[in-house]
């Protein structure tokens, strides 16, 4: 499954609402995470889309009894409202793939730098984004010789 390198202003736009919108909810990213790879361990069966949001009620309805803390119930929750945002794609699993795999590059960005107002200028550089998303290169100790 290859998954498109071609996102529009529009899907830009619901990137990155839904990522603010969670970390103002203080959502795990590690919770979203799980969300995708439900979708994309699924992305080629018919209706993904569908099946996704099915898949995020079935979370929020039984989140109690699957839960990881006390809080997970509360990620469901906040994860499922910002989805619809996704709504209209839900005919194209590939695309949603791809805004929310942003959306969790964004919500790192966002919790480091903070959201922007949200009536202030929402352009943002995505090289930078693109930085922070991507693990440092460190140098591995060397074992000390004797």
């Amino acid at each position: 499954m290859a998954i498109p390198n071609n996102l529009q202003d529009e899907h830009w736009k619901v990137a990155h609402e839904i990522a603010q919108s969670l970390v103002l909810d203080k959502t795990d990213v590690n919770e979203l995470d799980k969300a995708i790879a439900y979708l994309r361990a699924n992305s080629e069966q018919p209706k993904a889309g569908a099946k996704f949001f099915k898949y995020l009620s079935i979370l929020v309805k039984n989140g109690e009894y699957i839960s990881h803390s006390n809080k997970t119930v509360e990620y469901y929750e906040s994860i499922a409202a910002a989805c619809q945002q996704l709504q209209p794609y839900k005919h194209d699993a590939l695309l949603m793939i791809q805004i929310l795999g942003w959306t969790k590059r964004l919500m790192r960005y966002y919790r480091k730098v903070g959201v922007p107002d949200l009536q202030g200028d929402r352009s943002i550089d995505v090289k930078s984004v693109q930085a922070l998303a991507r693990p440092k290169n460190t140098e591995r100790p060397q074992p000390h010789r004797k």
